[in-house]
């Protein structure tokens, strides 16, 4: 008797654009891992389905999704930006301010928790016009913005992580502020950028950083 025939149908991102924040952020993860992912861990991260349960699906259907996300060799965004546009609101990093204590502080207990949390890092530098980081701000506000840009497309947060990297931890006005635990940080985002690059497949752009220009980045960090 013939075996009943199965319909697979997964549901998968087949831009960057459809892809979050905290979706690249899962994503990244895997490559910091000891051992580099393989293309069913990326499927299931992407896909929501358990990899134990991916491994029961025939490889032709495998290999067809692999094919839909070759967009993950791309580049994301050459953009540097300070700013983001959400439902008509503009959430800025000023960076004509030098970085206050308190940001500062809670930035760097975010890194000591988890280097990859951009959500929450944006939440405490990114902010509306007007809008003070306090206790207040804090208490109301940071938990519903920190969801807020966690559920981004990673298109239009990718801009914002390459100011942070490239101009706000190496600012001149900031650096006196960073102690060499958030230099080693620095260190550590860019050093998972050049392995990235360096991979050849997957992400093989994270934080979208040519390696001439991670290397100009490193000679900087190195020079602090």
């Amino acid at each position: 008797m013939a075996r009943p025939k199965q319909n697979f149908k997964i549901a998968i991102p087949e831009s960057w654009d459809e892809i979050t924040l905290e979706k690249f952020i899962q994503i990244q993860t895997l490559y910091q891992e000891e051992n580099k992912p393989t293309i069913k861990e990326i499927i299931s991260v992407l896909s929501n389905i358990p990899l134990n349960e991916l491994n029961q699906y025939p490889a032709i259907i495998i290999e067809k999704i692999a094919d839909k996300i070759d967009y993950l060799k791309d580049n994301i965004s050459n953009e540097i930006l300070n700013y983001i546009d959400i439902d008509g609101e503009r959430y800025t990093i000023n960076h004509m301010e030098e970085l206050k204590f308190g940001e500062y502080v809670d930035v760097q207990t975010v890194l000591d928790s988890d280097k990859n949390n951009f959500p929450a890092i944006l939440g405490i530098l990114c902010r509306k016009e007007g809008e003070i980081y306090n206790d207040d701000f804090i208490a109301l506000e940071l938990n519903k913005r920190i969801e807020m840009f966690a559920h981004q497309p990673i298109t239009k947060i990718y801009p914002m992580i390459g100011f942070f990297l490239n101009l706000y931890l190496l600012s001149p006005n900031n650096i006196q502020l960073f102690s060499e635990k958030l230099k080693d940080h620095t260190n550590h985002i860019l050093t998972v950028t050049e392995d990235s690059v360096r991979s050849g497949t997957g992400l093989k752009r994270f934080m979208n950083s040519p390696m001439k220009k991670l290397k100009k980045l490193r000679k900087q960090l190195n020079s602090i």
